[in-house]
């Protein structure tokens, strides 16, 4: 779906089944068209927090590590 304008869309990283690490798992996170410098991030354990895009970077890619080594 096409969004408008300034609209924020989400981007959805399903958790791999039994991942044991709920806390560091990001599960959704803002989309935008441009890195911004920081980030509204929700995790497995369903705590959400605004993180910096390097820090985000970090966590997106070890949550998606850890999905594929399920």
């Amino acid at each position: 779906p096409r969004s408008a304008p300034g609209e924020i869309r989400y981007v959805y990283l399903r958790p791999v089944h039994g991942s044991a690490s709920g806390a560091e798992q990001v599960v959704a996170y803002e989309s935008w068209p441009q890195p911004p410098s920081s980030i509204a991030v929700a995790f497995a354990d369903g705590h959400a927090q605004v993180m910096d895009y390097a820090s985000f970077e970090k966590a997106l890619a070890d949550s998606k590590a850890r999905n594929e080594a399920k």
